[in-house]
């Protein structure tokens, strides 16, 4: 399932308050999508990294008023009745729940069964999701108990280039690591798990914040440490090539005139930076450039635009493009 997908879904499952259990290979956003979906709807949040828990952390029985009995105290950060901290309406995130143990698994095959932790209600309107990884990434999964996979629906998460890369450009990831992902797409998601290091979107979002605030002489081995040195080798070369393009505010003004690139890996480059630049007061001249590329790359820097500032879909020549050129060219 694409995380465009995923993300719908989500929101569908907590509606219907259904239990989702995720799974996926490391670092394509199992976490992160759920905390997105809650975000981008107004509902509360609550995130339980599994492996860190053993039963005692799940409550611990205290005298009750009566002197005669006892009752549980659940920790705070459960969305039980009463609990005034958290809304009437959430997700509850199991993050990681196959490296949890057999006795935790049981813990929490209750409390998706039965909505409750030590007779303490989850609000009805909160929903739960669960994350794993695959047993084949031996990234530390235990096996699930069968009668918690029963009370889960699963569905396994895809790498998605599209969704990956417009993920990143409505979240201020720097251009040049979309424009390098577009220009080599297998190196997006490359994971074995016999390497120490590999190339997930995670990574890739993390390398972005490496790209003006760490030394160069240090860029490539910090590369290297995060998605392996592979991969860095190959994003440096185009890193090199990218911070010699010409300036981009100097295409935009003459573009008409200014020389569209031979090279692929260039075009690739200054799509991206382009697209990044674009506004209202600026689309026109970039689509002038643009109509002069092909196709291809003419509908990404668009797109690209479209996704980073929907606003220029207002400007005359947008809609004089999306009439005739983009008519011709989107299928």
């Amino acid at each position: 399932m694409r995380p465009k997908l995923l993300a719908e879904t989500i929101l569908a499952m907590h509606h219907i308050n259904k239990t989702l259990y995720i799974v996926g290979p490391p670092g394509i956003g199992k976490t992160e999508i759920p905390r997105q979906v809650a975000t981008k709807a107004g509902l509360g949040f609550v995130h339980i990294h599994a492996p860190m828990k053993c039963p005692e952390d799940m409550g611990f029985p205290v005298v009750a008023d009566d002197k005669m009995s006892v009752r549980f105290v659940v920790p705070e950060d459960m969305p039980v009745m009463g609990n005034d901290k958290y809304p009437e309406f959430g997700i509850l995130l199991i993050d990681e729940l196959g490296q949890s143990d057999a006795s935790m698994q049981k813990v929490y095959g209750n409390i998706i069964q039965a909505r409750e932790l030590h007779g303490h209600k989850l609000k009805p309107g909160w929903s739960i999701v669960g994350t794993g990884n695959r047993m084949k990434d031996r990234a530390g999964v235990n096996r699930i108990l069968s009668h918690l996979k029963d009370r889960m629906t699963e569905v396994e998460l895809e790498v998605s280039l599209d969704d990956s890369t417009n993920h990143m450009l409505n979240n201020g990831i720097n251009p040049i690591i979309v424009g390098y992902l577009r220009f080599q797409p297998d190196a997006l998601h490359d994971f074995d798990p016999n390497r120490d290091q590999n190339a997930t979107p995670r990574g890739w979002c993390t390398v972005s914040q490496f790209l003006g605030n760490v030394p160069d002489a240090a860029l490539f081995e910090l590369i290297s440490g995060t998605v392996s040195e592979g991969r860095a080798a190959t994003f440096k070369s185009f890193y090199d090539m990218y911070m010699k393009l010409p300036v981009p505010e100097t295409v935009i003004m003459q573009a008409d005139t200014y020389p569209v690139p031979t090279e692929t890996s260039v075009k690739y480059a200054l799509t991206g930076a382009l697209a990044h630049r674009a506004s209202p007061d600026n689309f026109d001249q970039i689509l002038t450039f643009a109509k002069r590329m092909p196709a291809e790359f003419q509908t990404m820097l668009i797109i690209d635009a479209v996704t980073r500032c929907p606003a220029v879909q207002q400007t005359k020549g947008f809609l004089s493009w999306a009439a005739n050129e983009g008519a011709r060219i989107i299928v």
